[in-house]
């Protein structure tokens, strides 16, 4: 489906569940009007579609970052394995709404990452590590590799 198909879809008098699949920060920066937020690299991810939608016939679309990213690829396969029916791809995502001329929700500033380099100690007592992303896996024959975030809050007085 294109972005001015999805916008049509969107306006129905009962739209699909719009859903945004990538980390907060995307969605915090650049979103599709009416999207919700549940991350697929998240493991609460499931759990998030079911607090927006319980009934399981309900119509969901999913999308992430477009170009050729399977992020909302993974989160249709993970959706349709947990018995969600209805679950369509918008394919092109954030860059092909955006391509389209359609407005985006959101503040529209992404933070750069920032460049890590050097050794750094983690107290696992004091400090949360959170990997999310990319991982090799295979789906059906072919080998893929889903993109990664790797957030570490470290105290300042740990790093060496």
């Amino acid at each position: 489906m294109t972005g001015k198909e999805l916008q049509g879809i969107l306006t129905r008098a009962d739209p699909p569940l719009l859903v945004h699949v990538l980390p907060e920060e995307i969605f915090t920066a650049r979103r599709i009007p009416s999207s919700r937020h549940a991350c697929v690299y998240e493991m609460a991810f499931l759990d998030q579609v079911a607090e927006f939608t319980p009934d399981k016939q309900r119509a969901i679309v999913v999308y992430g970052a477009g170009g050729g990213s399977l992020d909302a690829a993974v989160a249709a396969e993970k959706l349709t394995a947990a018995g969600y029916v209805q679950v369509r791809v918008f394919e092109g995502g954030l860059e092909a709404w955006s391509a389209a001329g359609l407005l985006l929700d959101g503040e529209g500033n992404l933070l750069a990452a920032p460049v890590l380099s050097g050794a750094f100690r983690v107290d696992t007592a004091e400090s949360i590590v959170r990997w999310t992303g990319r991982l090799f896996r295979f789906l059906g024959k072919h080998l893929v590799n889903d993109h990664v975030h790797l957030h570490l809050k470290v105290h300042a007085d740990l790093q060496s």
